[in-house]
């Protein structure tokens, strides 16, 4: 599994260590980390596996080698595209309670998924029958929603003012995000049937009764001393 960032028309572990994968049949799966960000502007439409790509973006030019590792080092191969990733310490709760809002009103329709259901999805993926060498799933959760929907949930949730967070302009990347609706129907058929948390409620709900599911303090907590 590699959630390694591409460079500049190539996968950086691919063309490095592709030979860790031979002789061909040794490794029986291989997954990787993508985004549904590869997809192009909808305007609020869905979108599924099999809708139009940019082919120009690093992201999709990593996506297509792990997919050709598959039929070249015969096992299966999976790109996981993933919406807007939260869970603990990393949710619209903790971001609002460190004063770093920003932007808490843009409507645009976005897809998430909690990390957990994440992980139970690609785990399902490693020991699905399915033998097709090559397969992408969207990784999102049920209810596409906007920033402001989120954040204005969070803020009730938590019980937490407008004057506790640090509000600013609408910045460039908030203009320039795409707005889109991942359908997940692949996911429930092929790999989990129901998620944990089937929309962002559900989620923050959780985070806030302080659930760090799937984590352990200690993988916690070195992530934060990282972060610091």
């Amino acid at each position: 599994m590699s959630s390694i960032p591409p460079l500049e028309g190539m996968d950086p572990l691919l063309s490095v260590h592709q030979d860790m994968f031979r002789p061909a049949g040794k490794t029986k799966w291989v997954g990787y980390i993508s985004s549904t960000s590869v997809y192009s502007e909808s305007e609020g439409g869905w979108v599924d596996e099999g809708s139009p790509t940019d082919q120009s973006l690093n992201r999709c030019i990593a996506e297509n080698l792990w997919l050709e590792l598959g039929d070249l080092e015969e096992m299966r191969s999976r790109v996981f595209r993933c919406a807007g990733i939260y869970g603990p310490n990393r949710n619209a709760l903790a971001t609002l309670r460190a004063r770093k809002a920003g932007n808490t009103t843009d409507s645009k329709l976005v897809s998430r998924i909690h990390v957990g259901d994440l992980c139970r999805g690609i785990h399902a993926s490693m020991t699905s029958s399915i033998s097709d060498r090559k397969r992408v799933y969207n990784m999102s959760d049920d209810l596409p929603a906007s920033r402001r929907d989120v954040f204005s949930y969070a803020k009730r949730l938590g019980s937490i003012s407008e004057g506790d967070t640090d509000l600013v302009k609408l910045t460039r990347r908030d203009k320039s995000r795409s707005s889109k609706r991942v359908k997940n129907a692949r996911l429930h058929n092929e790999l989990i049937t129901d998620l944990v948390y089937p929309s962002y409620v559900e989620g923050l709900k959780d985070l806030e009764s302080q659930c760090i599911w799937p984590f352990t303090e200690s993988i916690l907590q070195v992530s934060v001393n990282r972060n610091n």
